[in-house]
């Protein structure tokens, strides 16, 4: 469980890092990877995560793809295929928290960009 606790304290952090929204390419890149580690700390330490990580997950995510980091995504690629990256870390992370689900039912989430 301190895994799992330690990745909800991360996604908080960066979730109020986002909001400022003064970015460059390099901390997009960051953020990636930031959410492909704590993606993967989740699926090591078998945690399923709590509705507020998944909240802070996906706010993180849309806060990332505002339109005015447009220009920076842009960037970025030229660096790192940072998007195709960005869509693997969404894939796995809903796979983690669909292994969770007990039982079948909706979820919906909806942010500004997501």
């Amino acid at each position: 469980m301190l895994a799992g606790d330690g990745m909800s304290q991360v996604t908080k952090n960066l979730l109020d890092l986002t909001q400022r929204r003064n970015f460059y390419a390099g901390d997009l890149l960051s953020s990636v990877e930031i959410l492909r580690n704590v993606t993967e700390t989740f699926k090591r330490a078998s945690y399923e995560p709590s509705s507020d990580d998944v909240q802070n997950f996906f706010q993180i995510i849309s806060n990332l793809l505002e339109e005015e980091n447009k220009e920076k995504w842009e960037d970025a690629q030229k660096i790192y295929p940072a998007a195709v990256e960005l869509m693997q870390v969404i894939e796995e992370f809903i796979h983690i928290v669909g292994l969770g689900m007990k039982d079948f039912h909706n979820a919906y989430l909806m942010t500004g960009n997501l």
